[in-house]
């Protein structure tokens, strides 16, 4: 399955990158005894250690900046892993679903989370504004930190192939010996992970504020887009998980068949994780007649598009404790009604 592919190459690149980086430290004279090795994370998973891999997330956090890249692999995978090793596939109409649903505008303490981590795999890509592809999402929640953690991984990651041994050797000799050789090496690598950009965040959620607004007011200019259909396709999954699935055509399916990724010599992190699918047989695309129960609706509404929203469950409107898990979902009101060519109101906005 590419989704473990996936995975495997996350740890598989942050393990190289690891590599590398303690490398060009080490020639320049630098101390990199403060720094975990490279394979100390697969270790502390595979042998399931989760102290071991706090403490590695730890010691990378301390690190400073320039190892800023492995923290955050060694977090999204060290939680994923020991919280949940769960693969949620979204078909394509309920992607349009919830991208097409508001969500609430909440403060930490008022988010519940169905699992700590999992991922998001959707069966149809979506795309931003700057044409950056979007079909992966890695989601984590620290209820102790408060730090959440959304990120989107690119398809690139599935071709990934590591270092094998015999070019870690030249590398490293080349940076004993100050050889122009490792610095074409490493130049290599960054064009190589440059075009593997990795989309998303880690925040910390503050009870003073909105969990939107702590997200976006770091969000960079050229990537908010992203930024908001990351985050609505990962929170919004998850309120879907926590909602009551009565509707028609709805449901979620767990596969039984497990999932594997290909033969590598190395210990695998998906071994054993369950994947589910998601799906709705609901659709409210522009070349839908919208369902039978808005053609039903009174004959002097005007044609629109209606998005949906999250609501808090009969008799608890008012309480501001109470979590919102009752979907109203997006529809076309008097559908039927559209003459050719016309864009109904709120139809562009609201869309996919």
């Amino acid at each position: 399955m590419k989704t473990a592919d996936r995975l495997e190459n996350i740890l598989n690149e942050h393990e190289d990158a690891l590599w590398l980086v303690r490398l060009g430290v080490k020639s320049n004279g630098g101390d990199v005894s403060h720094v975990p090795e490279p394979h100390t994370l697969r270790k502390a998973l595979v042998e399931r250690n989760m102290a071991a891999s706090m403490q590695i997330c730890s010691d990378l956090f301390d690190a400073g900046d320039q190892y800023k890249f492995a923290f955050d692999n060694a977090s999204d995978l060290a939680d994923w892993y020991f919280h949940s090793k769960r693969i949620f596939s979204i078909s394509g109409a309920l992607c349009e679903m919830l991208l097409a649903t508001d969500l609430p505008d909440f403060s930490a303490e008022g988010m519940k989370w169905v699992s700590q981590a999992f991922v998001i795999r959707l069966e149809k890509p979506i795309t931003s504004s700057a044409g950056r592809k979007h079909d992966f999402i890695l989601c984590s929640y620290c209820p102790n930190t408060k730090a959440l953690s959304i990120r989107s991984y690119p398809k690139e990651y599935e071709d990934y192939e590591p270092f094998d041994e015999r070019e870690k050797q030249r590398a490293e000799k080349d940076a004993q010996n100050r050889n122009p050789g490792f610095m074409k090496f490493l130049d290599k690598f960054t064009r190589k992970a440059q075009s593997r950009f990795v989309t998303g965040y880690t925040c910390f959620l503050f009870d003073t504020k909105s969990c939107r607004e702590s997200i976006f007011e770091s969000a960079p200019a050229d990537e908010r887009d992203d930024w908001e259909m990351i985050f609505q396709l990962a929170l919004g999954t998850n309120l879907y998980l926590q909602s009551a699935r009565e509707h028609d055509g709805e449901k979620v399916t767990k596969i039984q068949h497990p999932v594997n990724s290909k033969p590598n010599k190395k210990r695998r992190i998906t071994t054993g994780a369950e994947l589910f699918e998601l799906s709705t047989s609901t659709a409210f695309s522009s070349q839908s007649n919208g369902t039978h129960s808005d053609q039903e609706t009174g004959g002097g509404v005007r044609p629109h598009f209606r998005r949906g929203y999250w609501r808090r469950p009969s008799g608890f409107g008012n309480d501001p404790t109470a979590f919102a898990t009752i979907w109203v979902r997006p529809t076309w009101v008097r559908k039927d009604k559209i003459k050719e060519g016309e864009n109904p109101i709120g139809s562009q906005q609201s869309v996919p």
